[in-house]
C-alpha cells in the first residue's frame, strides 16, 4: 500500500518542527578562519549556509571564495551550545552565549569570516 503524501502537510511539519536557539561556528580546517555567530535556529542557520555554498551563491564572499578553493571536506558546521528551550529571554541568552564563546575561542580579525 503507497501512501500519498500531502506537501501542504509536509509543510506545515517543517513549520511546527521545534528550532533550538544557539551559537553555531564555520571552521575551515585548512587555514584556520572561522565564522562565529548565533541564530534563534541554529541547525537550519547551518543548513542554510550549507546550502549557499553548494551553490555558489553565499552573501559572505570570503566564505564562498574559500569553499570554492578547498572544497567541502575542508569545513566544519558545528552547533557549539544550545539555548535551554525555557529560556526567558532568548535574545539576551544568544548574546551572552556568543560573548563567552568569542572569549573562549579568540578568533583573531584576520582569521574571521
Amino acid at each position: 500500500m503507497t501512501e500519498t503524501i500531502n506537501k501542504k502537510d509536509l509543510k506545515q511539519s517543517y513549520k511546527d518542527s521545534p528550532t533550538t536557539a544557539g551559537i553555531y561556528l564555520i571552521a575551515n580546517t585548512q587555514t584556520g578562519h572561522k565564522l562565529l555567530a548565533s541564530a534563534a535556529n541554529a541547525q537550519g542557520v547551518l543548513n542554510r549556509h550549507l546550502f549557499e555554498l553548494k551553490f555558489g551563491q553565499h552573501r559572505n564572499k570570503a566564505l564562498q571564495q574559500a569553499w570554492n578553493q578547498y572544497g567541502e571536506p575542508a569545513f566544519e558546521f558545528t552547533v557549539l551550545e544550545k539555548v535551554k528551550p525555557d529560556e526567558q529571554n532568548v535574545k539576551a541568552a544568544l548574546e551572552n552565549l556568543l560573548e563567552a564563546w568569542q572569549q573562549k575561542l579568540r578568533i583573531a580579525h584576520e582569521y574571521s569570516y
